[in-house]
């Protein structure tokens, strides 16, 4: 099961983060997909408790955040905006 999250700030000048609304731990891959459907970033982060991760610094565009949890293989899409 997908943890829910929050995508902070967004719309954003380019810094996103991720902010989980409750206390999860797991291994998760965490893609961010431009508006042409290319993959401009791909992670896999450790998660124990709830916490803020942040991640890249991405140029102005709409973008999507696939979180995918590598155990269950279930994907949450997010999308992005930056200004």
């Amino acid at each position: 099961i997908i943890p829910a999250f929050n995508l902070y700030p967004n719309p954003s000048s380019g810094i996103v983060g991720i902010k989980f609304d409750k206390y999860v731990n797991g291994k998760y891959q965490i893609q961010i997909i431009n508006a042409e459907g290319q993959a401009v970033a791909n992670q896999i982060i450790n998660i124990t408790g709830g916490s803020y991760q942040q991640k890249n610094v991405l140029s102005k565009g709409m973008y999507w955040i696939r979180l995918t949890d590598l155990e269950s293989n279930v994907s949450h899409v997010s999308q992005l905006i930056i200004k």
